[in-house]
């Protein structure tokens, strides 16, 4: 499953929720943005899935009732050469739909599905594309779903555990040997209108190898009125987790970040290359660094355009028994994406 992750940076997200709007948002949920794992998955960039919302400031006006949201976006990511030779450029689509339930001003409970097609393409003559017999992988997909529960002890005080399993793989990999189970705990605490902090942590299995452990911190702090550093606030579908953005509000329908993030994929492979990698492993590392500009034409919806640069790119091909058959890194990576959020 994509428990890849973005890995960290669904830890994060798991935990809280998207903003109200450019300039004030509150932290709905642990979970938060509505990610595919993402970012946290064995192949998630991203995604890791839609959470539930309850703020930790009075929660929603929809107290004993449900309330919904839906998102997604589209991210191309151009070529970038790889070491040893050749070059790869991906096609990243991201969607995902949640709902939520609140029980009391105290406790709510909710569920989303998410979902992260990844269409893959690699050109050149290289030594990674020849460890894998010529393609190394072609399009994954990564589908996540997840319940959660929520539990407000007061005015300051935020707990809220989820629990998730997920299939990452490419499309025709098989069924069962793409699965991955885990568990997200987290905890947050609100000073003041200004400084929200807290600390979670995500435990899940790997395809072909041991359990993931990733604990992360939560921040969300209002620098002045107009400025605030925080890892809650990212594009509904691209969620911040393991990083941060810095926020500049223009006013309260428009904003400008400046932000990074950790990524990490990993996928199972279908039966077809070199017979080392034939339904082997996977995987995919990266640091974007991106400015992002949000719009929100109503207080139930946000729209983002995002432009940046991935670094650090790193592919790996292991096989079956999690052996590692080639790596290789990537030279930057430019990249442009679009994102829209929804809640009903």
């Amino acid at each position: 499953m994509t428990l890849s992750c973005i890995a960290l940076i669904t830890l994060v997200p798991f935990l809280l929720s998207d903003a109200q709007d450019a300039s004030e948002q509150t932290i709905d949920d642990f979970s938060g943005q509505e990610t595919s794992h993402s970012t946290w998955t064995d192949q998630r960039g991203a995604a890791n899935s839609a959470e539930l919302p309850v703020s930790l400031h009075q929660g929603r006006s929809s107290i004993n009732g449900l309330s919904w949201r839906a998102s997604g976006g589209n991210l191309w990511q151009f070529n970038g050469d790889i070491a040893g030779g050749g070059q790869f450029s991906v096609d990243r689509t991201y969607l995902q739909a949640a709902f939520d339930h609140t029980v009391s001003p105290q406790f709510s409970w909710g569920a989303g599905l998410a979902t992260e097609v990844d269409a893959y393409d690699f050109s050149g003559n290289g030594a990674f594309n020849a460890a894998a017999g010529g393609t190394p992988w072609t399009t994954t997909v990564d589908l996540t779903l997840k319940t959660s529960m929520q539990l407000n002890l007061n005015r300051k005080w935020q707990i809220r555990a989820s629990v998730f399993c997920g299939w990452a793989g490419e499309h025709d990999a098989v069924f069962d040997d793409s699965f991955t189970v885990g568990a997200i705990l987290g905890a947050a605490y609100r000073f003041d209108d200004t400084l929200t902090l807290g600390i979670g942590s995500l435990i899940s299995d790997r395809l072909e190898d041991g359990l993931l452990i990733i604990p992360s911190v939560i921040v969300d702090w209002k620098i002045t009125p107009k400025l605030t550093l925080s890892n809650v606030r990212g594009a509904a579908s691209y969620p911040t987790s393991a990083g941060a953005e810095l926020v500049y509000a223009f006013g309260r329908t428009t904003s400008i970040s400046l932000g990074a993030r950790y990524e990490y994929r990993r996928f199972r492979l279908d039966g077809e290359g070199a017979p080392p990698t034939q339904g082997g492993v996977g995987t995919e590392r990266s640091l974007p660094t991106w400015l992002r500009f949000e719009y929100n034409p109503a207080p139930n919806i946000r729209l983002h355009l995002v432009g940046g640069i991935s670094f650090g790119e790193k592919l790996e091909l292991q096989n079956r028994n999690g052996q590692t058959v080639a790596e290789q890194d990537v030279d930057p990576m430019p990249f442009i994406a679009f994102f829209a959020g929804i809640r009903f």
